[in-house]
């Protein structure tokens, strides 16, 4: 591996772990925990921080082999890690009577396994590039290729932690049980995109290589491709969260009628514009996939960031508890909109190349 982003990883991690277990406390305020949540907080998070590394480590392993085209092996590293986690989860939590710290603990477990099966990947050489010391380049050159063709998903990552803080702090106004309605919502939405993510992360290297060769009529068909499925997906999954909502918040909890009234409208309100978010992380992903790091970093900075982040504050102070509720939604709807002139000027220009290309 040319560049230090492995051991880069590893010692951003451990950074994290000493910085993070000195300030704990203060770091779960931070983070919008209660007095109420701040015990729990903490119990899960000192857990969390002592396996960063390994964690920020397995994300390096496995963008590198999705990059090769060994998805296949990526999957596996990853499902493992996760399947585990699902199994280990009630043994800690019930059987050891752990609690909150039972599920960190199953989750770090998880991804040390995760971790393993990764880091075998590249030790049994059935990848293409190598862990060395000795390969680390230090040229500035290779340094600000990762950096820009890396910042769109940094931006994408980091807002929307960002965002979450903000949107736990203004929920906490309301009450634990806004903070607890708003955290389930959460959750859900991170599952239902993760499956958009995910398939997103499928296209790229479609995008980028047939970009990069000048298959430009293929570049057009896997966007388009790409977007419709995404459309569909989604779609059908909006459908399904705005009519069960109520019945997939009682899955997190079943006592507390109030959290179960926040999380049924904000779970309504963010199907609403379900639908409408593949096409913004469809166009940040192809402009992160062809090289065109300006423009994907603008688009991955809009929903958590440029929309969300002005509007979580001025949306409480206009309506108070719903305006906590509506911020994610209408930050959807202005990321959808402002995709379009990115999106235009992009197949103009692919359509230009088309036409040359073929007259060469």
């Amino acid at each position: 591996m040319r560049a230090p982003v492995f051991f880069a990883a590893i010692a951003f991690g451990l950074a994290l772990t000493v910085f993070g277990l000195i300030f704990i406390d203060p770091l779960m305020a931070l983070l919008g925990a209660t007095k109420t949540i701040l015990p729990y907080a903490r119990d899960y998070a000192k857990y969390i921080l002592l396996g960063a590394a390994i964690m920020s480590s397995s994300f390096v392993l496995n963008n590198v082999l999705r990059s090769e085209g060994k998805a296949t092996l990526a999957m596996v590293g990853i499902t493992a890690g996760g399947l585990l986690n699902i199994v280990l989860d009630p043994i800690f939590i019930f059987t050891f009577h752990l609690g909150i710290a039972g599920a960190a603990i199953a989750t770090i477990l998880s991804q040390i396994i995760s971790f393993l099966i990764l880091l075998g990947c590249f030790l049994t050489h059935k990848s293409l590039l190598h862990l060395s010391f000795r390969n680390i380049s230090w040229k500035w050159k290779d340094l600000s290729a990762i950096i820009k063709t890396g910042l769109p998903s940094f931006f994408r990552q980091g807002l929307a932690s960002i965002a979450t803080v903000m949107l736990n702090v203004n929920a906490a106004v309301y009450g634990d049980a806004a903070v607890a309605a708003m955290s389930v919502v959460g959750k859900v939405f991170m599952l239902i995109l993760s499956v958009l993510i995910g398939f997103g992360q499928g296209y790229q290297p479609v995008v980028g290589f047939n970009y990069g060769a000048g298959c430009y009529k293929r570049v057009k068909q896997s966007f388009t491709f790409t977007t419709i499925v995404s459309f569909v997906m989604m779609g059908i999954l909006a459908v399904a969260g705005f009519i069960f909502a109520p019945q997939v918040i009682q899955l997190f909890t079943k006592a507390d009628a109030q959290v179960l009234e926040i999380g049924t409208y904000a779970m309504r309100a963010q199907c609403l514009a379900l639908f409408i978010q593949p096409l913004g992380v469809i166009a940040n992903m192809t402009f992160q996939s062809i090289g065109k790091p300006a423009e994907a970093t603008f688009l991955s900075a809009c929903r958590q960031g440029v929309f969300f982040l002005p509007l979580i504050l001025i949306l409480p102070q206009l309506w108070q508890l719903r305006g906590v509720e509506l911020t994610q939604p209408l930050a959807d709807v202005l990321t959808f909109v402002v995709c379009f002139p990115f999106l235009f000027k992009f197949f103009n220009d692919l359509n230009q190349k088309i036409v040359k290309h073929e007259s060469e």
